[in-house]
């Protein structure tokens, strides 16, 4: 079946600029203890990041029919905000495959940065950067999960009615045992899925949170497969004292039937694993 691909990798250096349903049954108590550390710690995490600023380097490749194209490099300032109670990241490029698209300068949190306090026509301004930018992200998917703390919202307090979770696995991240908390979107027909893509593909995945703490130290988002995967590591940033993301690969396929049978596959070129790899 004709597939396509699409591989990224990104670099970013963090910062800080501004002041830091459905009916279920109920779950284990096992589930329902780390569920609940999970959403306390998201509470206070979307808080505690939003004002952190990093710098990009994203590398894009797209593979057809075998045949690498040349990567894409996009350099741009993203910026941490607690919007609507979750964690988005604005995404403002300054510049591809080194050449400037705007001066380089940090718009979003000269906007919104302390010790002003922005205004609504502030917002209205920051928020319009982001999608200048999409055009070179090429695919609606990337977009709407690239953001390394896309996978978060699964489990925002407001959100876990419509979800199912489970324990799963265990693993040892950043000298803390951490347990993996599988979530899964449950489905129906009519029903608009948490992601909001434009094919309103369903989300399931797992988190692997301190169960003490529920903070995450690695997220694995799965969209509609297995095969469509955003996986990112996160690691303690000393000087913020915060959990940040350190490590991320995703993979995206895509069906072209307008453009006719089209094989896209992907590989990183430090890892040689099918991804991409983002550090921070």
């Amino acid at each position: 079946m004709p597939i396509a691909i699409r591989i990224l990798q990104t670099t970013l250096f963090a910062g800080m600029v501004m002041g830091a349903g459905e009916t279920r049954a109920r779950p284990p108590q096992e589930v329902a203890d780390v569920l609940r550390a999970s959403g306390e710690y998201h509470t206070a995490y979307v808080n505690n990041v939003s004002g952190v600023t990093m710098e990009e380097q994203y590398q894009l490749m797209d593979v057809t029919g075998g045949k690498m194209s040349s990567a894409v490099r996009i350099a741009s300032d993203v910026v941490f905000v607690n919007l609507n109670g979750g964690v988005a990241a604005l995404r403002d490029p300054y510049s591809v495959d080194t050449k400037p698209l705007r001066e380089r300068t940090p718009r979003i949190t000269a906007l919104l940065a302390a010790p002003a306090t922005p205004t609504l026509r502030d917002w209205e301004t920051a928020i319009t950067y982001p999608p200048l930018g999409a055009v070179h992200f090429v695919l609606d998917l990337i977009l709407k999960v690239n953001e390394p703390t896309t996978a978060l919202k699964f489990i925002a307090p407001a959100l876990q009615g419509g979800l199912t979770y489970k324990l799963d696995g265990k693993r040892k991240i950043n000298n803390v045992q951490t347990v993996g908390l599988g979530f899964d979107e449950a489905q129906a027909q009519e029903k608009k899925y948490l992601l909001g893509t434009r094919g309103n593909a369903r989300a399931f995945g797992r988190i692997l949170v301190d169960p003490a703490t529920g903070a995450a130290h690695e997220t694995e988002l799965w969209i509609e497969s297995k095969t469509e995967t955003a996986t990112v590591k996160y690691a303690r940033h000393a000087a913020l004292n915060l959990v940040l993301p350190s490590d991320m690969n995703e993979t995206y396929e895509e069906r072209e039937a307008s453009m006719g049978p089209r094989d896209f596959n992907g590989r990183t070129s430090n890892s040689g694993r099918s991804g991409a790899r983002v550090s921070f």
